[in-house]
């Protein structure tokens, strides 16, 4: 019993040496001290431990501050609660608490106490601090020193020492018998990528056959104060760096393809990436998983990635009994790492199968997209609407899919032709070019809870109650939705649908935030179906709270608005932007078709997206 443990041998006999100080007064402090440790007993007798750590750390700074005036009858009488506070180290690490290091009794005897005490690295030996330490936080640092992963953490040297709720994993003097070794020289550690070199585990195995000794400052302090002052990270995540064109590999093209085939489900789209691998975006294959990076940029064969692909040191990707990559596939994925691992898609943060579809979009005809979109749009309405065919209509780059009847279908889609005509000329899109590469698919609801369903089940998300249509679509999809009332006019539902018609083709221009296209859509149902459509008025009325209920410009580029604001605010711009003449809208569509971004578009005009939105009274 830890009880039996801290009294035991706490009584004394004084010695015949003439004290330097009075009996009286010895018998205090020392009982004091042991008063305070019996104390710390019977608190972790009933459990509270956070208490009896406490009354031990003060038992043991007073008994140093004892030891410390250099009475040799006083330190004498220090053995018996200097032993009672060292088992009590003992049982309370057990129960995972870091206390301070106890200097040793030797030291307190000889009255040589150290401010810090620490174990010291062998003469010539490997030192914790300088020659492991970096390594660890760099290649184990994600799960084990910024976190607890298989309840095991060693954010400090004591913790590491300590092992984890199986028992310890390092046994100083012995490496064959200390299983972080084990878990290392196996392959199975790290995970996500990581790896260990033959150099860094000869270290390891040598220190732990020297004592496992700690030669740094604190060993309750993290280990990551042990790198070098202004070190960056050893696992840091290479910098996106941008494709000049002059490479001979593709990422977007020959890459993002290999990894989508043979990654997903593992470590693409998976609800717990394997090794914490996770490659959903390149920024995120950059930054790579449990173990570090595993993109050396310049450096294939110091990259794990390649190992990983060839079996090398771990078990061989891609697992799960998929067939492995051929070594031609391997050798491209090599050379685009030689060649600085660059990146020639949209954004760092694009998901990669996007990355992929944009690749293929920008080579596909328009006739090859709008098969392919159309098969998906099925896809989407089965997801959506399981128990439903759809009734389906199409003509040209129109598609409608709904389950309002098969009269009612062609009637959307002949209302469809004429907005899609209107949203061309206001656009004024360039004779023989669609408006949208690949064309438009239109879904159509017969009830509100089938409209939100699609919401729910295709774009994860709830709709808000007072929407009856919207558009929407990522890449190879673009839609537009809406709940179909039997009893609106022909003007009402081709006001929605050119809405959506002109929010999906500005969408698709380079950098166009949803703000400008929502607004410009609607400030084109506003011009050409007018007062006939009643949510015209509504708009027009909500305008001016829009605008003046922005914090500030910034704060709408940042999209931390709501969607109908962030659309009331877009529409206000259009309408700058067409008073007293649509010259200016008509130039910035021009740009943006001969390919400039929108912020190119609007450098050109002397500004950016802030200053255009102040422009506009946004955030005044």
């Amino acid at each position: 019993m830890f009880w039996a443990l801290l009294t035991a041998g706490a009584t004394w006999a004084y010695g015949q040496d003439k004290p330097e100080m009075s009996k009286a007064e010895i018998t205090k402090q020392i009982g004091a001290v042991t008063k305070q440790v019996t104390d710390a007993g019977k608190a972790f007798k009933a459990g509270e431990f956070d208490s009896s750590v406490e009354l031990i750390k003060k038992s043991q700074a007073e008994l140093i501050e004892l030891a410390k005036l250099g009475d040799k009858t006083l330190t004498r009488r220090l053995e018996a609660p200097y032993k009672s506070i060292q088992r009590a180290h003992a049982m309370l690490e057990l129960e995972g608490y870091t206390l301070d290091p106890l200097p040793t009794w030797e030291e307190i005897s000889e009255g040589k106490i150290p401010d810090k005490p620490a174990m010291a690295a062998a003469a010539g030996g490997i030192s914790f601090s300088k020659k492991l330490a970096p390594w660890l936080v760099a290649s184990c640092g994600r799960c084990h020193v910024d976190g607890s992963r298989g309840n095991f953490n060693m954010a400090t040297f004591t913790a590491l020492m300590n092992g984890s709720t199986a028992g310890k994993v390092i046994f100083p003097g012995d490496p064959v018998g200390s299983r972080f070794v084990e878990v290392i020289e196996s392959g199975d550690m790290p995970r996500g990528g990581g790896r260990i070199s033959p150099e860094q585990l000869a270290d390891l195995k040598t220190w732990i056959t020297e004592g496992a000794k700690f030669d740094g400052p604190d060993a309750n302090a993290n280990l990551k104060t042990l790198l070098p002052e202004g070190a960056a990270p050893a696992n840091a995540a290479p910098t996106l760096v941008r494709a000049t064109g002059s490479e001979t590999v593709s990422f977007s093209n020959e890459i993002a393809p290999l990894l989508v085939e043979n990654c997903k489900g593992c470590h693409i789209g998976a609800m717990r990436a394997s090794g914490n691998l996770t490659m959903d975006t390149f920024q995120q294959l950059l930054r790579g998983g449990d173990g570090g990076p595993i993109v050396v940029p310049g450096k294939p064969d110091d990259s794990s990635l390649i190992r990983m692909l060839k079996g090398i040191g771990g078990q061989r990707m891609p697992a799960g009994g998929r067939p492995p990559l051929a070594d031609v596939d391997i050798a491209k994925i090599a050379t685009w790492i030689k060649e600085g691992a660059k990146f020639d898609g949209p954004e760092g943060t694009t998901p990669i199968d996007q990355v992929v579809n944009l690749a293929w979009m920008k080579k596909a005809t328009h006739e090859d997209l709008m098969i392919r979109r159309r098969e998906r749009a099925l896809e989407q309405w089965k997801l959506a609407m399981a128990n439903e065919t759809a009734n389906r209509a199409e003509k040209g780059d129109i598609m409608v899919l709904s389950n309002v009847g098969d009269a009612a279908t062609q009637r959307i889609l002949g209302i469809a032709e004429k907005a899609l005509e209107d949203a061309n000329k206001y656009l004024k899109t360039e004779r023989g070019q669609p408006l949208l590469k690949g064309g438009i698919i239109i879904y159509a609801f017969k009830q509100r809870y089938d409209y939100t369903e699609f919401g729910t089940m295709v774009e994860k998300r709830s709709l808000p109650t007072d929407w009856s249509n919207h558009w929407g679509g990522r890449v190879l999809d673009a839609y537009t939705a809406l709940a179909y009332s039997p009893s609106a006019t022909d003007n009402q539902i081709k006001g929605q649908l050119i809405q959506g018609m002109l929010g999906l083709s500005l969408s698709s221009m380079s950098g166009v935030p949803f703000w400008f296209s929502e607004g410009v859509a609607r400030g084109a149902v506003s011009s050409i179906v007018g007062k006939d459509d009643p949510r015209v008025a509504q708009w027009n009325q909500g305008v001016i709270a829009a605008v003046s209920g922005a914090p500030s410009a910034k704060a709408v580029v940042d999209n931390q608005v709501g969607e109908e604001q962030a659309a009331l605010i877009g529409l206000r711009v259009s309408m700058a932007m067409t008073e007293p003449n649509r010259k200016m809208l008509d130039e910035f569509i021009k740009s943006l078709r001969q390919g400039k971004s929108f912020d190119e578009t609007l450098l050109r005009l002397g500004t950016n997206p802030e200053k255009f939105l102040e422009a506009a009274g946004v955030g005044k």
